[in-house]
């Protein structure tokens, strides 16, 4: 992990919340003359401003001696941000504080064929939508291309992030898709690209510092793995994300859009949960989207139909089995849940415990598991937003 200089170290505090000088001190370890250096030269170069609202008491200062709070200058380094979902592509025009000043969604365009927006598409229908919306949102604040510091995608699959390469994923038809070389060159504006769990997980770290180490993940349109160890998050070579969704979980089994069979996320997607319960029952789940059939299957559960406690719990084992080996593994016991899914979080919470006691490989091995729904449904957005910021270096 890249050592932030004094200058960023400041910069990455006050992007959570204003501080006074004793209390960036403290945070950054930085000596007086040090501290006094790195605030002037932000402050000479217009990043960071006294707060208007700039008085806190301070126990250690004497009485009550009144402490000035920094924090950042908004309305400055803008970059745009763009978040794939299966769906279509959502857009945020972002300043160095995080503020969105503006925002945008478009729908993928759908195929003529079957008349399905979940399909691959080229990498040329993302580019066009990316430089459509990037000249709409930036017109709307009399930018230009030029004046942005970053533009930033957050997709699905898996991402090697440190280079920008998408090596496959569910929205695009090619593999080892150059994507922030493509688009960086096409708008002349560096790019980044990162993995929707990997913002999510980023994200998780900023809410709950207390939780050292935890297990992100992220049931939806796939099955996305964050991992969090004593405070670092993981990542595999490269930046990659970790694919656990990839993990065979039945020999032969299910094809899954990898071109493998039997992954896990084969079997554990909100789409796999859709077609499961359909077939089980013979009857269609009432719904426009993933969100309303999710809804649906809810209200199946709570009423007791035996498709959907089936389809529910066979799920919680294949998402248990892969909670049991990472526990055991790194000795973690701090879970969070989030995606389209977690809208069962009750009953899939239910079925992972009790799968997690009774198999005896894993009985003696576990401690308990402490399993959190994220109810934050734009968790990830944030993240994102947090590591766009993140790698503007000053």
């Amino acid at each position: 992990m890249k050592k932030l200089n004094g200058k960023n170290r400041v910069v990455a505090l006050l992007r959570k919340e204003a501080y006074s000088r004793v209390e960036l001190a403290r945070a950054t370890g930085l000596g007086k003359s040090a501290l006094t250096k790195v605030t002037k030269a932000l402050f000479d170069e217009g990043i960071i401003e006294e707060a208007q609202v700039a008085v806190k008491q301070s126990s250690e200062q004497g009485r009550g001696r009144p402490e000035t709070l920094l924090q950042l200058v908004p309305n400055i380094k803008f970059s745009l941000c763009f978040y794939l979902t299966k769906q279509g592509v959502s857009s945020y025009l972002i300043d160095f504080t995080g503020k969105i000043h503006a925002a945008n969604e478009v729908d993928w365009p759908v195929d003529p064929a079957n008349h399905d927006i979940h399909v691959a598409y080229s990498t040329d229908v993302l580019l066009n939508i990316v430089k459509q919306e990037a000249n709409v949102l930036c017109a709307q604040h009399s930018l230009t291309l030029d004046q942005l510091e970053l533009i930033s995608i957050a997709t699905f699959g898996k991402v090697s992030q440190q280079d920008g390469i998408v090596v496959h994923s569910q929205f695009f038809q090619d593999t080892n898709v150059k994507l922030a070389e493509i688009i960086g060159e096409c708008l002349g504006v560096t790019t980044k690209i990162f993995n929707v769990d990997y913002c999510c997980a980023f994200q998780l770290q900023q809410m709950y510092p207390e939780k050292e180490s935890f297990i992100s993940l992220c049931l939806g349109l796939g099955l996305g793995l964050g991992l969090c160890l004593d405070g670092q998050l993981v990542t595999g070579r490269l930046g990659s994300t970790l694919g656990i969704g990839h993990v065979n979980y039945e020999p032969n089994g299910k094809k899954c859009y990898c071109g493998a069979k039997g992954c896990t996320e084969a079997y554990v997607t909100s789409d796999a949960i859709i077609d499961e319960i359909e077939s089980l029952r013979g009857l269609s789940i009432s719904g426009n989207d993933v969100s309303e059939k999710m809804q649906s299957i809810k209200q199946l559960l709570s009423s007791g139909d035996v498709a959907a406690h089936r389809s529910i719990e066979k799920v919680s084992q294949a998402v248990g089995d892969i909670l049991a080996q990472l526990m055991v593994t790194f000795d973690i016991s701090t879970i969070f849940m989030s995606g389209d899914t977690a809208v069962l979080f009750h009953y899939l919470e239910q079925y992972i415990r009790q799968y997690l006691t009774s198999d005896k490989r894993y009985q003696t091995l576990l401690t308990k598991p402490k399993i959190i729904r994220v109810t934050d449904v734009k968790a990830s957005v944030g993240g994102l937003i947090q590591l766009t910021n993140s790698q503007i270096v000053i």
